[in-house]
């Protein structure tokens, strides 16, 4: 089903996804200047729509939580720019470990040459924020006060950390010769269709019309590498990616179904509230099983050589 979510709220989820999935696909299109304006309110979560999509129904946060602990694997999703988010992020893992679900925590942000300090860091339990991060050769282009507190956690805790992306080579192995990828084919004419317009649009429209299907396979390998990440557990393993990678009809769920039949997988896609100036939408539950309306954050952007805000 398709539900507005909330009173007089509505989802200004396309141009969001379209910023964060330029910044992440790999090859450049857009230029933009984020800006974070705002900081996360206490965990109160007051005022802030919770809801499962397939029923209309709005969930407290224990309700969520009852609901996340039916799940073989959970993939939470965000804005990459958005404080709001990581804050709810950070929640969820912190009470889904008090309460024995977590056995593994997979995240977009980390790449395989990454899983070593990984492994290290989680079997000293290091409590030196400053030397995780270290030892993780932590990406610049990924903001460690948003993921810091959820890793620091997570190690503190000894939970397994895995990474769950591809090498920038990978990446661009790909990109030269989409071909000879070897990936399951899991999505159908509709949603590789709107793969290709929100890639294109992500990037203004500057993509050679040749390469658009390089752009589209990099997306593909990507959700594929994350599908994989979560298999390293039979259970109990949460992912921390994009929202356009958590989405039940374009992203890493249509991969965990082929290679994992049977397993129950819950997606919950962090948007934020819409403004004025921005599109409505609607959510359905063939995007998310659950979505979380967070308060925005002002952006300094500029999309397609016009600027917001």
């Amino acid at each position: 089903m398709k539900l507005t979510i909330g009173p007089a709220i509505c989802l200004s989820i396309k141009k969001r996804w379209l910023a964060s999935l330029a910044a992440v696909v790999l090859l450049t299109g857009c230029t933009g200047n984020l800006k974070q304006q705002a900081e996360p309110r206490s965990a109160s979560f007051q005022g802030e729509d919770i809801v499962e999509t397939a029923s209309g129904k709005t969930l407290d946060y224990g309700q969520l939580l009852s609901k996340l602990q039916q799940a073989d694997y959970i993939l939470l999703g965000e804005n990459h720019d958005n404080s709001w988010h990581h804050d709810r992020q950070l929640a969820i893992v912190k009470d889904l470990q008090k309460a024995g679900w977590l056995k593994q925590l997979s995240m977009e942000m980390m790449t395989p040459a990454q899983q070593e300090g990984a492994d290290t860091v989680v079997a000293e339990r290091s409590q030196d924020v400053d030397k995780i991060r270290k030892i993780l050769n932590w990406s610049e282009r990924w903001e460690w006060k948003f993921y810091g507190p959820i890793i620091s956690h997570v190690v503190a805790q000894g939970i397994p950390l895995k990474t769950a992306n591809l090498e920038r080579d990978q990446l661009m192995a790909i990109y030269r010769q989409p071909d000879a990828v070897q990936i399951p084919d899991v999505l159908n004419k509709a949603a590789l269709e709107l793969t290709r317009e929100r890639i294109v649009e992500s990037h203004c429209g500057n993509i050679p019309a040749d390469r658009i299907n390089s752009m589209v396979m990099i997306q593909r390998a990507r959700d594929d590498a994350m599908a994989a990440s979560l298999l390293q557990a039979k259970t109990g393993a949460l992912l921390l990616a994009g929202n356009w990678h958590t989405r039940n009809d374009l992203g890493v769920p249509r991969y965990l179904a082929e290679m994992a039949p049977g397993k129950k997988v819950i997606s919950l896609g962090f948007v934020e509230q819409d403004d004025a100036e921005e599109e409505q939408s609607t959510v359905s539950d063939s995007q998310y099983d659950v979505v979380w309306v967070t308060p925005a954050v002002e952006r300094n952007i500029e999309l397609c050589g016009k600027p917001k805000g």
